[in-house]
């Protein structure tokens, strides 16, 4: 099923914490929504409980004046209703290098 970021493996992190009551699963931060993908369709075939995606602006870029996150409102907005459409989200939002505006076109 692949690792994510830190090296954990999604259907690891799965067996592990659906056994505990949460309310929901999901992914935030360290990525983009390019990212996370196919980590949301393992979870989208295999959990039990709704699923969530916060996802940053996509991969920093650092630069002179810092980090840069290069998704823009519309394309991240587009990701999301692409992961509400295709895996069945129950919340969508947004992380790191997202905006106000990135969050208006989300929701």
């Amino acid at each position: 099923t692949g690792t994510m970021l830190l090296g954990s493996e999604i259907g690891a992190a799965l067996t592990a914490l659906e056994p505990l009551g949460i309310d929901m699963i999901g992914l935030n931060c360290a990525t983009g929504p390019a990212e996370m993908s196919e980590h949301l369709r393992y979870l989208a075939r295999h959990s039990r409980i709704p699923l969530s995606c916060m996802p940053n602006a996509g991969l920093p870029v650092l630069g002179k004046d810092g980090a840069h996150y290069p998704l823009s409102a519309s394309e991240l907005a587009d990701a999301q209703e692409s992961f509400v459409r295709d895996y069945g989200l129950s919340l969508v939002g947004g992380c790191c290098g997202t905006t106000p505006e990135h969050l208006r076109q989300v929701v």
